[in-house]
């Protein structure tokens, strides 16, 4: 079996993070290595996250491997560095030779199926597939609140809508839709578009619209984002984060629009 290869970007909020991997080392499937890019967490923040390197267990059994590095070590001085960091385990998963790159979030918790359910639905959406987005609920949650980051447009093939309790729908056949966009929270990037160096997170995008960057650069190599009614992940955004970049709201504000400016003269939108 090829290996996986998860990436889970953190910057403070670790008690949220636990949620988050032990999601991750009950439900993921084996083998895989699990990466954390500390993006200059508070020093009781990256002492956590540094001590939770080493073998993972299930049952007894080794099913994986958890590895820590600080974002300094990629030559970043200061947060944030989403982009840099996320190119980081692109790279990493392609030494490898990795099936797929999973992408989650500190503030998600992965659901039982998952990443069988991304290898169905890249199957069932052949050879154009360029990632795989699950559908989300509030972490704890049994509803469908966003699908695959996107928010007020129901995906036309899905054709469910949200508030729909999980699993509540006919569930026959897979289904699955293509995106404009998808957030990077939790996202199945496999081989096929690993194998296309064209294809990279952007160092520039710092934080914000990073996703949307690296969706756009998926579509440009002629690759579908996707989203499928059988993966379900739990995202409860978490603040914390970008609270100790910019502590002020207008702050973050400023700088989501510095960055959409960016997004939109990179791609002349």
């Amino acid at each position: 079996m090829e290996m996986i290869v998860i990436f889970t970007a953190v910057h403070g909020a670790y008690e949220v993070a636990k949620n988050c991997f032990n999601a991750i080392d009950s439900v993921v499937a084996v083998p895989f290595l699990h990466y954390i890019g500390d993006d200059f967490s508070p020093g009781d923040d990256s002492d956590w996250y540094m001590a939770e390197q080493g073998f993972i267990r299930r049952d007894g059994n080794l099913i994986g491997e958890r590895i820590y590095y600080h974002c300094k070590e990629l030559g970043a001085t200061e947060s944030p560095n989403l982009g840099l960091s996320m190119g980081h385990a692109f790279d990493v998963a392609r030494l490898y030779g990795a099936e797929a790159l999973l992408l989650v979030e500190s503030d998600v918790v992965v659901q039982p199926g998952l990443v069988d359910a991304f290898r169905e639905a890249h199957n069932a959406h052949g050879p154009t597939t360029g990632a795989v987005a699950p559908l989300y609920t509030e972490v704890g949650g049994d509803t469908i609140t966003t699908y695959g980051g996107m928010g007020g447009n129901i995906p036309q093939k899905l054709g469910i809508d949200l508030g729909t309790k999980i699993g509540s729908w006919d569930q026959t056949e897979i289904r699955t839709d293509i995106l404009e966009w998808t957030h990077t929270a939790c996202l199945w990037i496999p081989k096929s578009t690993l194998d296309r160096p064209e294809i990279q997170p952007d160092p520039d995008f710092g934080l914000y619209y990073c996703d949307h960057d690296l969706s756009y650069q998926i579509m440009q190599a002629g690759l579908d984002v996707i989203v499928t009614d059988r993966a379900v992940a739990g995202h409860s955004r978490n603040a914390a984060s970008t609270g100790i970049k910019w502590p002020k709201q207008i702050d973050r504000d400023m700088a989501e629009l510095s960055a959409k400016q960016q997004l939109y003269t990179k791609w002349d939108i």
